[in-house]
């Protein structure tokens, strides 16, 4: 895990020390700075989230199973996550 600041559109965030193997990466954009993303009665984000592979996540569909997020980490792998400001719908 790891904290970045966010300046501009877009934030790149380097991990080391990682194994090959799948894996999955959620964000928070964590505006109040509470380090967790906060949710409505309903468990609805009110915060900027996403996750690896950009499932559609709806209140029908919920939230996305590990084979859905998962990437296959080798060597030098970059992938791109679409930050969420709301529900899919």
């Amino acid at each position: 895990s790891g904290c970045t600041k966010i300046t501009g559109s877009s934030v790149k965030k380097q991990f080391f020390g990682l194994k090959p193997g799948n894996y999955a990466v959620a964000v928070v954009d964590d505006q109040n700075g509470d380090y967790k993303l906060n949710r409505d009665f309903l468990g609805i984000p009110q915060e900027g989230f996403g996750i690896s592979n950009n499932p559609t996540i709806s209140v029908i569909t919920g939230t996305p199973k590990f084979n859905k997020a998962s990437f296959p980490l080798q060597k030098n792998t970059t992938i791109n996550i679409e930050m969420k400001y709301g529900l899919d719908p």
